[in-house]
């Protein structure tokens, strides 16, 4: 590529993003900079106004959750409000579709969430969960115990939910018929679900060294008290998940 010849008597050395020298510069700390102090606020109607910290917290949570980018995609499309739906009314739920109707008040949605229960008690998570917008959208906010797992579980689920939809969507057009939203019997749920979150474990513990700091945390962080994920040399071994039989999630309005 040709250089423009002025280049070199541009005073680069004057030019500051967001108040440091270019040249000193990392790319992050540009992207920071360029960066809105205020957090997305997708308009999800919760039953009560969220807190200030919220948005914040649903951003930072997902930042720090260890997804693969395809994940992290349908994550960020889901939060934003960006979940498939069907326009007209369908024949399953007499409410039209939306993405809280997708997500939480259809209940073949729900039903998914208590299919993949077992999955997040492999974890070593037991706490008693509601299953309202507000709870999925935050990631039970207020539960702090084995945080990191429960955000991960909420993804995951999440990211099912947004294939099963989109599934759905894609054999209605092919079969000229409305979209079947009964996902836990035209897919396998805690197969998908598993095979998602063992992926997104497995990628996280082969990046940081063997020797370093960060195998240990990620010992303490996502190994200690699961019955998921174990190590088997350098390598993570996945156990099958118990489908024990559990009462059906409470659905908060």
């Amino acid at each position: 590529m040709a250089q423009d010849a002025s280049s070199a008597a541009f005073p680069w050395h004057l030019l500051t993003v967001g108040g440091r020298p270019l040249l000193a510069s990392s790319p992050a700390s540009v992207r920071r900079s360029l960066t809105s102090s205020i957090p997305r606020q997708p308009k999800w109607t919760f039953r009560t106004p969220a807190p200030a910290s919220f948005w914040t917290l649903v951003w930072a949570d997902l930042d720090s959750s260890p997804l693969t980018i395809a994940l992290r995609s349908e994550c960020l499309l889901v939060l934003g409000r960006n979940l498939w739906t069907y326009r007209a009314q369908g024949a399953l739920c007499p409410v039209p579709d939306s993405p809280t109707h997708g997500i939480r008040a259809c209940p073949e949605a729900l039903r998914v969430w208590h299919t993949c229960l077992p999955l997040l008690r492999a974890l070593g998570v037991s706490t008693a969960l509601t299953f309202g917008p507000f709870h999925i959208v935050g990631a039970w906010p207020t539960v702090s115990l084995m945080r990191p797992r429960l955000v991960l579980w909420r993804n995951v689920v999440l990211a099912t939910l947004h294939t099963a939809r989109i599934v759905a969507g894609r054999d209605a057009r092919v079969a000229g018929r409305i979209p079947d939203f009964h996902h836990c019997a035209t897919m396998d749920v805690p197969s998908h679900a598993s095979t998602a979150l063992v992926s997104c474990l497995t990628a996280a513990w082969d990046r940081p060294a063997p020797s370093s700091p960060g195998v240990t945390r990620f010992r303490s962080r996502w190994l200690q008290g699961s019955s998921l994920l174990r190590e088997a040399g350098s390598s993570l071994a996945a156990f099958p998940v118990v489908a024990a039989a559990s009462p059906s999630p409470s659905a908060a309005p």
